[in-house]
Formats: structure tokens, sequence, C-alpha cells
């Protein structure tokens, strides 16, 4: 049975905390591009721990329950963390492939993105881009998820450790670590396709996770995980039990 009291609070305390904070930057018109640039990602960070606060507040105050049946002592089967650590990056790379498949942009031998943001940062247009894209594909990729936890933790904690069981019965790992690993390399390699691609095409139709031609390589996973009967998770579940 759904406690509508409980989801009603939890929402107001999460819209209530994290919008003003997303919304905040928009008032730093005075202040230089990369000023507002650092200002607004310490506000958004912050602001991604909106969902993770409500969910501790309602369940203490609300639902009289302790922090731990929100799931954060449970780590759940270790496989699913390398699926979470590796499969965005994967699903990243597959959309930028199909990005130029179709002819919405092209691959850039000479990097000019890191180019152009290295000569803004110093200055110097002869520093060597190739490495440089190399280390930052690799940071990406093994690192910044990990880096990314801490805040992804915080929306991973709330919408899946407190909405979703509220919601429906809680699948995959039962834990909120692998969404949040997930949640930290989703967003550490969404944009890694554009280190290769030439700058100027639309960034609506390709290029990104979010895009188009990314859903392809996602479509083509989610179709892998029901042809394997990994889905749907329940009767998965129910096969390993038994």
């Amino acid at each position: 049975m759904i406690d509508r009291r409980a989801l009603g609070a939890f929402l107001v305390i999460t819209f209530a905390f994290s919008w003003p904070l997303f919304l905040a930057p928009l008032l730093l018109r005075s202040a230089g591009p990369r000023e507002i640039q650092l200002i607004t990602v310490g506000f958004w960070a912050v602001g991604m721990w909106g969902p993770g606060l409500a969910a501790l507040v309602t369940t203490e105050v609300v639902l009289r329950q302790r922090p731990s049946t929100l799931h954060l002592n449970r780590l759940g089967p270790k496989r699913f963390y390398l699926w979470a650590w590796f499969l965005p990056p994967i699903l990243a790379l597959l959309g930028g492939l199909f990005t130029l498949y179709f002819g919405l942009a092209r691959f850039d031998r000479e990097f000019t993105l890191m180019r152009g943001t290295l000569a803004a940062m110093s200055g110097d247009t002869n520093l060597p881009a190739g490495a440089l894209v190399a280390i930052q594909f690799a940071f990406a990729v093994l690192l910044a998820p990990f880096i990314n936890v801490p805040f992804a933790l915080g929306e991973e904690l709330g919408w899946r450790g407190f909405l979703l069981p509220h919601l429906m019965p809680l699948g995959h790992t039962k834990s909120i670590w692998a969404a949040a690993l997930a949640h930290g390399s989703v967003n550490a390699a969404a944009g890694l396709p554009l280190l290769f691609l030439q700058p100027g095409f639309n960034l609506a139709l390709g290029g990104t996770l979010a895009t188009p031609p990314a859903w392809i390589g996602m479509g083509l996973f989610i179709a892998w995980l029901m042809i394997t009967k990994r889905l749907p998770v329940k009767e998965r579940e129910q096969e390993e039990r038994q």
C-alpha cells in the first residue's frame, strides 16, 4: 500500500531543496564565465543531494524508521558493479559511432575541441592534444565515476532507495550503491564522443549519451537482456532462488 503522506513529504522536501540551488546560477549575471561555471557546478553538486536528504528526513520523521531501510548497508551481487562501471562508457562510444555512421558529425583527427580548451586555459596551441585526449578518456572511464558517486548517491538514495521501493518492488541488486556507481559513470562518460568529433554539429541529434544515436545501443542492450531472459528482473530473481 502506497503511503501518500510519506511520498508527498519526500517530493516537497526534494524540490524545495534542489530547485533553488539549480536555478540560483541564473542570477549570476555580473560574474565572469569561469566563475559562473565553478559556482554552477558547486550549486548543482549540492542540489543533487536534495532527494537523499528528503529520503533521510522522511524516513526518520514521517515514517519513524531507521535509515537502514534505504538499503545503504546492502551491496548486492558484486557482478553488477562491473556493469554499472563500464556499461555507460561503452554505450556512449556506441552512440558516437552511430553519430558518425549516420553522418551527423565527422571524426576529428585534430582533436579541435581539446585544442581549443587547452588554448583557452593556457594560451598554448601547440600542446599534445592527442595525449591529453587519451588521459581525459582514461580519467572519465576509470576514475571520474568514483568521484561522481558521492554526488550521484544523493539522487539514488532518494529516487531508488526511497521512492522506488514505495512505488514498486525493488529489482536488480536491491542496493543503491550499484545504481550510484552507474549514475556516476553515466555523468562521466556521457560526453566522451565529443572528444573525437569535429565541433559545429547539432548536439541535439548526436554526440552524447542523451541523443538518438546512443538510444540504438541502449535498445540493443535491452534486447539482449530480454533475449537472455535477464528481463523482467523479478522472474530472473525467482529463477536464481530456485
